[in-house]
């Protein structure tokens, strides 16, 4: 009796341990996946205005675009927060690439770096036949390990969370880069969140 006790106890305890481990295990995974999905955020959470943005690296119309929310950013600081989504088009050969890049500077907390040297060096390497080169050079540019770049650009993971922030804008509508989503509202081209921009900040327009 006294042995068929002490097994229950010992069996108890290692299910408790196990429980404890599990929830640590769960617990880290969740503060990762926090860590991740806050990384392409820029701005205040509180910020009155809420872009979320698909871009496309290798998008002319996109580089304006984001010239244009870094004058707002620097003229209204802790009004605006944008959130950066990936819909690289198909007819741009580096778009998924340049990307990929972003994504894995993103893990080592250096998206904003990498995401804004990509668009002021498009000019340079959105001709190239093979661009990869360049997007090593914005890496030590921006101060990061390349040994874990490379293996984070090589992991099919980082291409499956790019189509997977791509096939989030196809179901919200998005066709083109880029598009906006201002306090939920579709924002097509620079030229539409210009205007949106403008009748915000103007008071003639402006949301909650």
């Amino acid at each position: 009796m006294k042995v068929g006790r002490a097994f229950t106890t010992i069996l108890v305890v290692l299910a408790l341990v196990l429980f404890v481990q599990v929830a640590r295990l769960l617990t880290a995974g969740e503060k990762k996946t926090v860590l991740a999905s806050t990384t392409k955020i820029k701005g205040s959470l509180e910020a009155p205005l809420k872009i979320v943005e698909f871009f496309d690296y290798q998008c002319p119309s996109c580089a304006e675009a984001t010239r244009t929310l870094d004058a707002y950013f620097r003229k209204y600081p802790g009004d605006i927060r944008v959130e950066a989504r990936y819909y690289p088009l198909k007819a741009h050969a580096h778009a998924v690439q340049a990307a990929s890049f972003a994504e894995c500077a993103s893990r080592q907390k250096r998206f904003w770096s990498y995401h804004d040297r990509l668009f002021q060096r498009q000019e340079e390497w959105r001709v190239l036949p093979d661009a990869e080169a360049v997007f090593w050079e914005i890496a030590r540019e921006v101060n990061l390990d390349r040994g874990s770049l490379k293996s984070c650009v090589e992991d099919p993971a980082t291409t499956h969370h790019i189509q997977r922030d791509k096939v989030e804008g196809e179901s919200r509508g998005v066709r083109s880069t880029p598009t906006f989503f201002v306090n939920g509202e579709m924002i097509v081209g620079h030229a539409g969140l210009v205007r949106r921009l403008s009748s915000y900040f103007s008071g003639e327009k402006k949301t909650d």
